[in-house]
Parts: C-alpha cells; sequence; structure tokens
C-alpha cells in the first residue's frame, strides 16, 4: 500500500469511511455513495474479508477476492477505474457546487451486480437474499430518502439499474439462456466489421459472445451501457481496427492449430522413440 493509498484513492475513501461510520456511530457520514459501495462489498465477500485485507494493507489479497466467484479480472479491473472515475466527477462536483450527472454511479452497480450474480453461480445460496441485495441499490423505491434524491440528482437513467438487476436475477433464477440477437448490445453489423459472419456470430454461445465483447469494449475504452455503442464501435474499428488482436475475430482457429502441434509433436516424440 503506497503513501496510505489502498488500490485508489475512490476505493481508500470508501473504506476509510465506513470503518469511521461504524466506530463512531456518527450516521451524518452515512449518505454517501461510496459508503453503499462498501455494503454492497460487504454483502457479497463479508465484513471480515473485505475490511480485514484493507486493514493488513494487502492489495494482491483484495483483488483475488474480489475475483473469488470466477469473476474475470476484465471485470475487477473495470470497477477499480468505474470507482476512481466516479470519485473524480463527485469531488469536482463537491468543489464547483454543480449537479452534473455522474454515469459511473450506474457503471459501478453493474459491476456489483456481475459480482453478486457471479456469487450465486458458484454457491446457489436462498434466492430470498435478491431482494435483501436489491434493497441496496440506488432505485426510485428505496426506503432510503437520501438514495431516492441522489439518483434524481446525479443519475441520467433513473430506472435503469432496477432494469439491469431485475432483469439479470429473473434470467438466472429462470435458467434462461439469453437470445444473442434479441438481448445482446452488439449489432451484427460491428462484429461484420471484424469480419465475423452473422451464421458465425449465431453459432456462438452467450458466453463466448459476451468474452469478445468486453475484449471490444476493454480495447476501445468503451462501456456497454454507452449511447450510440455500435456507432461509437463501428468508428473506432475503422479507425483503430487494424490494431484489433486477430483473436476476437478467429478465436477456433488458434485452438485448432495449437492442437495440430501438439499432435505433430506427439507423432515426433512417438518416433524419435522408435515406437512407430
Amino acid at each position: 500500500m503506497e503513501n496510505n493509498i489502498f488500490i485508489n484513492i475512490a476505493l481508500t475513501t470508501a473504506l476509510r469511511n465506513y470503518i469511521l461510520l461504524k466506530e463512531t456511530k456518527d450516521y451524518s457520514i452515512a449518505n454517501d455513495f461510496l459508503i453503499y459501495v462498501v455494503g454492497m462489498l460487504k454483502n457479497i465477500y463479508g465484513e471480515e474479508n473485505i475490511i480485514g485485507l484493507y486493514e493488513k494493507g494487502d492489495e494482491a489479497s483484495f483483488t483475488y477476492l474480489l475475483k473469488k466467484y470466477n469473476v474475470d479480472e476484465y471485470y475487477v479491473d473495470k470497477f477499480y477505474d468505474d470507482l476512481d472515475k466516479y470519485y473524480k466527477i463527485d469531488i469536482n462536483n463537491k468543489i464547483t457546487k454543480k449537479f452534473e450527472y455522474n454515469p459511473y454511479i450506474i457503471y459501478i452497480q453493474e459491476d456489483l451486480i456481475n459480482m453478486f450474480i457471479a456469487k450465486y453461480h458458484v454457491t446457489k445460496f436462498d434466492p430470498k437474499y435478491f431482494d435483501k441485495f436489491k434493497s441496496m441499490l440506488f432505485t426510485l423505491d428505496n426506503e432510503s430518502e437520501f438514495v431516492r434524491e441522489f439518483t434524481k440528482k446525479y443519475v441520467y437513467d433513473v430506472n435503469y439499474i432496477a432494469h439491469y438487476y431485475d432483469s439479470k436475477v429473473g434470467l438466472l433464477l429462470s435458467n434462461f439462456d439469453i437470445s444473442l440477437k434479441r438481448d445482446n448490445v452488439v449489432s451484427y453489423e460491428v462484429y461484420e466489421a471484424l469480419g465475423m459472419s452473422k451464421d458465425k456470430v449465431d453459432s456462438l454461445s452467450y458466453k463466448e459472445l459476451e468474452s469478445i465483447n468486453n475484449k471490444l469494449f476493454k480495447s476501445f475504452n468503451l462501456s456497454p451501457i454507452d449511447t450510440n455503442i455500435n456507432q461509437k464501435l463501428l468508428k473506432k474499428i475503422k479507425e483503430d481496427g487494424k490494431d484489433i488482436d486477430m483473436s476476437f475475430k478467429k478465436p477456433i482457429q488458434y485452438i485448432l492449430i495449437t492442437l495440430l502441434i501438439l499432435v505433430i509433436l506427439f507423432f515426433i516424440i512417438l518416433k524419435v522413440m522408435g515406437v512407430i
């Protein structure tokens, strides 16, 4: 932990304020989005783990903890980055006394929802906890007046998170496999610009397509809920497409080539040994 900063200033501030609230019972500091973020992390990973690793200054183990339920490292890095960017806009709002919408309120909650869903996939906890987690989200029907007013003031789509969470949980509990053509945010036109045919896209599983999408968003520093996301992707591909990792286009080819090389090596070893 460098200069008493744990991962980044946003996460450090969140954890410090949470501990201060616990120690002082000063509920005037409870009305803070970052305090709620720590509460959601606690709900997913346990307070002892979250606070304990912070107090030890063990950043590596903290990151490992967030990946505990098969959460991809990309999502953990995105979570840290979203926290950092939220914090910068929040500080600017407080200094300038402006009420600029902060898109990272949505992005951070998406990150946390995905971590929570990942936990269910691994642990299959009692579904009654879905309602408890939802009660912590920044929605217009939250019991907290602070949460409702904060949402109205700083979130540009006040209904998005409630819909996002309900759709995620609904699909999870119904064991429904998401239709790529209906629910995938990336259009066929984008994949075609990358050299992938419609038939090829349709043949991929949701997980395979999600992996490709994540690489796209990360490569171009975009978010799936950005406005006009497909137009932005097409523009980026046109401008920077030559630099895109070819594994976006034809991941199966690399697997087949690797298998072919292993088979050839196997026969060479057998020949050297005199078996064939």
